[in-house]
């Protein structure tokens, strides 16, 4: 094992080195989008436009993650659901 993690470590290294200039090529060849552009219409977030805030409701759970949160917030999902799905991930049934 001595030899094996600076090798192991070196590889991973490389492997990301790799990736990361691979997306630089790939962002520099690719036409860049205008701004207001990026969003498919007819989609939340389309031109700027997100759907009205809703404030959590009687029996609403938080998660604590910060982006199921606002998407939460904004009508994407019901908050419960997320944590029914959180809760049920965990929580494999046996067999």
């Amino acid at each position: 094992m001595f030899l094996v993690t600076p090798v192991l470590r070196g590889v991973q290294t490389l492997c990301v080195l790799t990736w990361d200039l691979g997306l630089v090529l790939v962002n520099a060849v690719t036409p860049n989008r205008k701004i207001g552009h990026v969003t498919p219409e007819g989609v939340p977030g389309a031109g700027g436009k997100w759907p009205e805030y809703v404030p959590p409701k009687e029996g609403d759970s938080r998660c604590s993650c910060p982006a199921l949160n606002a998407m939460a917030n904004h009508g994407e999902f019901l908050e419960t659901s997320v944590v029914r799905l959180i809760k049920s991930s965990h929580h494999a049934p046996s067999s």
